[in-house]
């Protein structure tokens, strides 16, 4: 098999992946359409690469039947929108600017400790949901974020019970 032959095998296979297995994490959709119903801006703002995240929004059908992109975000950025990659807040800087709000005014949702210390570097609140591939640097993502949730469920109940009654207009 020539090198040529291998990269187009591997190519074959990553792009399969990420149309066919990705998904969200279990009852994301949930949280996403609970916040959109109660008039929250939701934005992406990932570390992810620009092609990957156009197979999310355009054919992936896990994500797109759960929680279209397009539906649910208002923006959606990722690495090529910005020249330096998170733990620089640079990122989240943008998206205040684009937005017209302040720090106080968001929170993110993170997951690993270069977005947990991204967000802190821009001074917005974190929320963090539990991942086991973080789990080596549990104890600082627990230390520098504000919330810490161990799953989505938990968060939305959380939500709930905070939001609920709270007039959005």
């Amino acid at each position: 098999m020539e090198i040529a032959d291998i990269k187009n095998l591997r190519y074959h296979i990553a792009d399969n992946y990420l149309r066919e297995s990705i998904d969200y994490k279990p009852e994301v959709e949930k949280v996403l359409k609970y916040l959109k119903q109660k008039s929250f801006i939701l934005v992406i703002a990932s570390t992810t690469n620009d092609n990957t995240i156009g197979i999310y929004k355009k054919h992936n059908r896990n994500i797109i039947n759960k929680a279209n992109i397009e539906d649910i975000f208002s923006l959606v950025y990722s690495k090529g929108a910005v020249k330096e990659l998170k733990p620089n807040p640079e990122i989240y800087y943008k998206i205040l600017k684009e937005l017209n709000v302040t720090a106080d005014e968001c929170l993110i949702i993170e997951d690993s400790l270069i977005g947990v210390e991204a967000g802190n570097n821009a001074n917005i609140e974190v929320a963090v949901i539990y991942d086991k591939y973080s789990d080596c640097n549990r104890k600082e993502i627990n230390k520098l974020s504000q919330y810490q949730f161990k799953d989505y469920n938990e968060m939305l109940t959380y939500m709930k019970n905070e939001l609920d009654g709270l007039n959005f207009s």
